[in-house]
Protein backbone atom coordinates (compact mmCIF):
# COMPACT_ATOMS: atom_id res chain seq x y z
CA UNK A 1 0.00 0.00 0.00
CA UNK A 2 1.33 3.55 -1.13
CA UNK A 3 1.84 5.55 1.97
CA UNK A 4 3.02 8.99 3.06
CA UNK A 5 4.14 9.19 6.89
CA UNK A 6 3.91 12.56 8.24
CA UNK A 7 6.23 13.54 11.57
CA UNK A 8 6.57 16.25 13.71
CA UNK A 9 9.01 19.95 12.81
CA UNK A 10 11.76 17.57 14.30
CA UNK A 11 11.73 15.44 11.65
CA UNK A 12 10.37 12.62 14.45
CA UNK A 13 7.27 10.51 15.44
CA UNK A 14 4.67 12.31 17.69
CA UNK A 15 5.39 11.87 21.57
CA UNK A 16 1.72 11.89 22.21
CA UNK A 17 -1.55 10.52 20.86
CA UNK A 18 -3.30 13.82 21.10
CA UNK A 19 -0.95 15.95 19.28
CA UNK A 20 -0.84 12.63 16.84
CA UNK A 21 -5.00 13.06 16.68
CA UNK A 22 -4.91 16.50 16.13
CA UNK A 23 -2.54 16.34 12.86
CA UNK A 24 -5.00 13.93 12.05
CA UNK A 25 -7.96 15.27 11.99
CA UNK A 26 -6.44 18.62 10.31
CA UNK A 27 -5.28 16.89 7.40
CA UNK A 28 -8.47 14.91 6.94
CA UNK A 29 -10.26 18.03 7.14
CA UNK A 30 -8.57 19.98 4.80
CA UNK A 31 -8.26 17.02 2.29
CA UNK A 32 -11.75 16.31 2.59
CA UNK A 33 -12.86 19.83 0.85
CA UNK A 34 -11.13 17.72 -2.54
CA UNK A 35 -11.66 14.02 -1.68
CA UNK A 36 -14.53 11.67 0.18
CA UNK A 37 -12.94 9.78 3.30
CA UNK A 38 -10.55 9.75 5.97
CA UNK A 39 -7.30 10.23 4.00
CA UNK A 40 -4.88 9.97 7.81
CA UNK A 41 -4.84 7.71 9.97
CA UNK A 42 -2.56 7.24 13.29
CA UNK A 43 -0.07 4.42 13.66
CA UNK A 44 2.07 3.37 16.91
CA UNK A 45 5.52 2.77 16.81
CA UNK A 46 8.08 2.26 19.33
CA UNK A 47 11.82 3.85 19.46
CA UNK A 48 14.49 2.28 20.71
CA UNK A 49 13.63 2.07 24.64
CA UNK A 50 10.18 0.64 24.01
CA UNK A 51 8.61 4.00 24.27
CA UNK A 52 5.54 4.42 22.38
CA UNK A 53 5.71 6.94 19.87
CA UNK A 54 2.80 7.81 16.85
CA UNK A 55 2.76 9.08 13.54
CA UNK A 56 0.06 9.98 10.95
CA UNK A 57 0.37 7.90 8.12
CA UNK A 58 -1.45 8.48 4.68
CA UNK A 59 -3.21 5.62 2.96
CA UNK A 60 -3.70 4.54 -0.58
CA UNK A 61 -6.64 7.03 -2.11
CA UNK A 62 -6.92 5.36 -5.15
CA UNK A 63 -10.31 3.76 -4.49
CA UNK A 64 -12.27 6.99 -3.46
CA UNK A 65 -14.53 9.18 -5.44
CA UNK A 66 -13.51 12.80 -5.83
CA UNK A 67 -16.41 15.07 -4.28
CA UNK A 68 -18.73 17.61 -6.20
CA UNK A 69 -18.22 21.05 -5.93
CA UNK A 70 -21.80 20.80 -3.94
CA UNK A 71 -19.78 18.27 -1.52
CA UNK A 72 -17.62 21.14 -0.85
CA UNK A 73 -19.67 23.53 -0.51
CA UNK A 74 -21.66 20.97 2.01
CA UNK A 75 -18.24 20.86 4.10
CA UNK A 76 -17.65 24.14 4.10
CA UNK A 77 -19.99 24.47 6.91
CA UNK A 78 -23.68 23.87 8.35
CA UNK A 79 -26.62 25.62 7.72
CA UNK A 80 -28.31 27.62 9.93
CA UNK A 81 -31.83 27.85 10.43
CA UNK A 82 -33.77 31.23 12.17
CA UNK A 83 -37.41 30.66 13.38
CA UNK A 84 -39.24 33.66 14.48
CA UNK A 85 -38.59 35.20 18.20
CA UNK A 86 -40.70 33.52 20.87
CA UNK A 87 -41.10 36.68 22.43
CA UNK A 88 -42.26 38.08 19.13
CA UNK A 89 -45.63 35.93 20.20
CA UNK A 90 -45.96 37.70 23.96
CA UNK A 91 -48.29 40.30 21.84
CA UNK A 92 -50.87 37.72 21.92
CA UNK A 93 -50.55 36.78 25.75
CA UNK A 94 -53.75 38.95 26.81
CA UNK A 95 -55.91 36.60 24.20
CA UNK A 96 -54.00 33.47 25.81
CA UNK A 97 -55.07 34.95 29.35
CA UNK A 98 -58.50 35.69 27.69
CA UNK A 99 -59.17 32.63 26.54
CA UNK A 100 -57.75 30.51 29.34
CA UNK A 101 -60.29 32.34 31.87
CA UNK A 102 -63.13 31.39 30.03
CA UNK A 103 -61.96 28.07 29.99
CA UNK A 104 -61.22 27.50 33.59
CA UNK A 105 -63.51 30.11 35.56
CA UNK A 106 -66.41 30.43 32.99
CA UNK A 107 -69.04 30.88 36.11
CA UNK A 108 -66.93 33.14 38.28
CA UNK A 109 -66.72 35.39 35.13
CA UNK A 110 -70.32 35.99 34.57
CA UNK A 111 -70.95 36.28 38.21
CA UNK A 112 -68.37 38.92 38.12
CA UNK A 113 -69.83 40.40 34.58
CA UNK A 114 -73.74 39.94 35.47
CA UNK A 115 -72.49 41.92 39.04
CA UNK A 116 -70.68 44.30 37.69
CA UNK A 117 -73.87 44.99 35.28
CA UNK A 118 -76.06 45.30 38.27
CA UNK A 119 -78.36 42.18 37.23
CA UNK A 120 -79.29 40.33 39.87
CA UNK A 121 -81.40 37.46 38.24
CA UNK A 122 -81.32 36.36 34.55
CA UNK A 123 -84.54 36.08 32.53
CA UNK A 124 -86.56 32.99 32.27
CA UNK A 125 -85.42 31.71 29.29
CA UNK A 126 -81.75 31.85 29.32
CA UNK A 127 -80.29 28.35 31.13
CA UNK A 128 -77.45 29.65 32.94
CA UNK A 129 -75.62 26.20 32.91
CA UNK A 130 -75.87 26.23 29.31
CA UNK A 131 -74.46 29.68 29.20
CA UNK A 132 -71.62 28.90 31.36
CA UNK A 133 -70.82 25.44 29.81
CA UNK A 134 -71.35 27.07 26.00
CA UNK A 135 -68.65 29.50 27.45
CA UNK A 136 -66.22 27.49 28.45
CA UNK A 137 -66.31 25.24 25.53
CA UNK A 138 -65.63 28.86 23.47
CA UNK A 139 -62.99 29.50 25.24
CA UNK A 140 -61.62 26.03 24.91
CA UNK A 141 -61.63 26.21 21.22
CA UNK A 142 -60.44 29.72 20.95
CA UNK A 143 -56.75 28.50 23.21
CA UNK A 144 -56.81 25.80 20.69
CA UNK A 145 -56.80 27.90 17.42
CA UNK A 146 -54.35 30.36 19.44
CA UNK A 147 -51.87 27.44 20.28
CA UNK A 148 -51.72 26.24 16.92
CA UNK A 149 -52.01 29.47 14.99
CA UNK A 150 -48.96 30.05 17.47
CA UNK A 151 -47.31 26.79 16.63
CA UNK A 152 -47.91 26.92 12.58
CA UNK A 153 -46.25 30.25 12.31
CA UNK A 154 -43.10 29.57 14.43
CA UNK A 155 -42.41 25.61 13.27
CA UNK A 156 -43.91 26.93 9.41
CA UNK A 157 -41.52 29.93 9.03
CA UNK A 158 -37.78 29.64 8.51
CA UNK A 159 -34.66 31.47 7.61
CA UNK A 160 -31.97 28.88 6.21
CA UNK A 161 -28.68 30.33 5.83
CA UNK A 162 -26.13 28.12 4.07
CA UNK A 163 -22.84 28.42 1.60
CA UNK A 164 -24.91 29.30 -1.20
CA UNK A 165 -27.39 31.15 -0.03
CA UNK A 166 -30.49 32.17 1.81
CA UNK A 167 -34.03 30.03 1.90
CA UNK A 168 -36.81 31.52 3.05
CA UNK A 169 -39.91 29.21 3.85
CA UNK A 170 -43.64 30.04 5.00
CA UNK A 171 -46.13 27.38 5.26
CA UNK A 172 -46.56 23.68 6.58
CA UNK A 173 -48.68 22.23 4.40
CA UNK A 174 -48.96 24.47 1.65
CA UNK A 175 -45.12 25.54 1.17
CA UNK A 176 -44.03 29.11 -0.16
CA UNK A 177 -40.03 29.29 -1.04
CA UNK A 178 -37.73 31.77 -2.10
CA UNK A 179 -33.97 31.48 -2.37
CA UNK A 180 -31.72 33.76 -2.85
CA UNK A 181 -27.71 33.14 -3.65
CA UNK A 182 -25.26 35.19 -1.91
CA UNK A 183 -23.71 36.82 -5.06
CA UNK A 184 -27.36 37.90 -5.95
CA UNK A 185 -28.09 39.64 -2.82
CA UNK A 186 -27.61 43.44 -3.42
CA UNK A 187 -28.81 44.79 -0.24
CA UNK A 188 -29.73 43.77 3.24
CA UNK A 189 -32.20 45.89 4.88
CA UNK A 190 -33.06 45.57 9.22
CA UNK A 191 -36.14 47.31 9.87
CA UNK A 192 -36.72 47.96 14.30
CA UNK A 193 -39.60 49.66 15.44
CA UNK A 194 -39.37 51.20 19.35
CA UNK A 195 -41.34 47.53 20.69
CA UNK A 196 -38.85 45.88 18.56
CA UNK A 197 -35.79 47.55 19.93
CA UNK A 198 -36.91 47.14 23.46
CA UNK A 199 -37.50 42.98 22.36
CA UNK A 200 -34.43 43.17 20.11
CA UNK A 201 -36.23 41.73 17.54
CA UNK A 202 -36.58 43.21 13.88
CA UNK A 203 -37.39 42.37 9.97
CA UNK A 204 -34.69 41.69 7.55
CA UNK A 205 -35.15 42.10 4.09
CA UNK A 206 -32.86 40.90 1.11
CA UNK A 207 -33.27 42.22 -2.03
CA UNK A 208 -31.18 40.63 -5.20
CA UNK A 209 -31.46 43.82 -7.43
CA UNK A 210 -30.68 47.83 -7.28
CA UNK A 211 -34.72 48.44 -7.16
CA UNK A 212 -36.68 48.75 -4.04
CA UNK A 213 -38.50 45.87 -4.42
CA UNK A 214 -37.49 42.83 -1.64
CA UNK A 215 -37.83 39.40 -2.54
CA UNK A 216 -37.46 37.98 0.94
CA UNK A 217 -38.94 39.62 4.49
CA UNK A 218 -38.62 38.16 7.38
CA UNK A 219 -40.04 39.42 10.20
CA UNK A 220 -39.77 39.01 14.05
CA UNK A 221 -36.42 37.30 13.87
CA UNK A 222 -34.08 37.46 16.80
CA UNK A 223 -31.53 39.11 17.62
CA UNK A 224 -31.36 41.09 14.13
CA UNK A 225 -28.01 43.24 14.28
CA UNK A 226 -25.97 40.11 14.53
CA UNK A 227 -28.03 37.47 12.25
CA UNK A 228 -27.56 40.47 9.62
CA UNK A 229 -23.48 40.86 10.15
CA UNK A 230 -23.29 37.35 9.88
CA UNK A 231 -24.81 37.22 6.53
CA UNK A 232 -23.48 40.47 5.23
CA UNK A 233 -19.86 38.34 6.10
CA UNK A 234 -20.81 35.33 3.88
CA UNK A 235 -21.81 37.99 1.28
CA UNK A 236 -18.48 39.33 1.11
CA UNK A 237 -16.41 35.76 1.58
CA UNK A 238 -18.98 35.03 -1.91
CA UNK A 239 -18.21 38.07 -3.49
Amino acid sequence: MNRQTILNLDGKPFDRMETAEYMRDLLNQESARFQKGNRYRIDETADENNVAQYVVVRADNTQQPLLTSDDVDNKLGASTVYHPALRVYLFSLPWFLTSTAMYLFAQQLWVFVLTAMGVTRLPAWIDASLLIDATGWIGLLWLTWLVIGVLLSYYGTTLTVDERGITYQRGILVRDMTHVRFHEIRRVGLRQGLLDRLLNTGILEFASSGTDDVDIRFIGIANPARVRAAIEDKIELKA
